[in-house]
């Protein structure tokens, strides 16, 4: 997600997902699906609780 033309996240980060729990970014690609691109986040659940 970019707010403005600045990323949200980096590669690294640690963020919280709902329903996950605590992920960090592994990648940051780009999709064109009907034209439009955007921006994804490739998360990597630290914990498994479920």
């Amino acid at each position: 997600m970019y707010i403005g033309s600045e990323q949200m996240f980096n590669i690294g980060d640690l963020i919280i997902y709902s329903g996950h729990g605590i992920c960090r970014v592994d990648d940051i690609c780009e999709k064109t699906v009907s034209g439009i691109t955007r921006t994804y986040y490739v998360l990597h659940p630290m914990e498994n609780n479920h």
